[in-house]
């Protein structure tokens, strides 16, 4: 878990069942979480292809509702239970708040900070100290009527108190990236699609909100290099 990149948890939640239209099983095992900056994180990933069709794959249109939703809340470092049980209850009322016709499911992953003294090199003390200092990971995963799944976190880090407002500011985001989205997806996750959209085997559109960066204009770019 880092700031301004994609997690584990949005691979497992948005970019797997997105990687589905284009015939590409996803299978995602966390061994053990990492955050920055020591990292120790594991994964396994397994990669099967399936076949795809040659159809018009069109998630370009403008309205798509609600299907379902889901929620992974990650904690490293020595939080108060209480506070973990206030940021839960927010993010739930946030959700009801935002999507009232959909149950959330919220999953709260246990500790997986810690490494393995064997695996690991004698850590500065600066770094132990990063270590040691608390941090809390929201992912959040909507998918929509078009089987499409739309994607939004936050990530709060070297905080004693967890602030429960993240709750209701990463929903947030999530209900505006959905008006935008569309039929598609989020904008940080169309960026990882483009070089599959090229690659299947049929043309495929896809909506999306503006881009907030430009990973989107630099995949594009490069993918036309790659496949001419």
């Amino acid at each position: 878990n880092v700031q301004h990149a994609p997690s584990v948890d949005h691979a497992s939640l948005a970019l797997k069942p997105n990687l589905a239209f284009f015939g590409v099983d996803l299978r995602i095992d966390l061994e053990r979480r990492g955050w920055f900056p020591v990292g120790g994180g594991r994964v396994s990933v397994a990669v099967t292809k399936t076949r795809t069709t040659t159809d018009l794959l069109d998630l370009s249109g403008a309205e798509a509702h609600p299907v379902s939703l889901k929620a992974v809340v990650a904690t490293k470092g020595r939080l108060p239970p209480t506070n973990v049980d206030g940021l839960l209850e927010a993010l739930e009322r946030a959700c009801a708040a935002a999507f009232p016709e959909l149950a959330t499911d919220i999953t709260l992953c246990p500790h997986s900070d810690r490494r393995d003294p064997d695996d690991e090199p004698r850590q500065q003390k600066k770094k132990k100290r990063k270590r040691d200092q608390p941090a809390v990971a929201i992912q959040l995963a909507l998918t929509t009527s078009s089987g499409a799944t739309i994607a939004a976190d936050v990530l709060q880090e070297n905080s004693d108190d967890v602030d429960t407002e993240i709750a209701d500011d990463v929903v947030e985001t999530l209900k505006a990236r959905a008006k935008s989205a569309g039929a598609g997806v989020d904008d940080q996750t169309a960026d990882q699609l483009v070089v599959f959209m090229a690659l299947r085997d049929g043309p495929t559109r896809l909506r999306c909100p503006a881009p907030s960066c430009q990973h989107l204009d630099t995949s594009i770019h490069f993918t036309t290099l790659l496949t001419g």
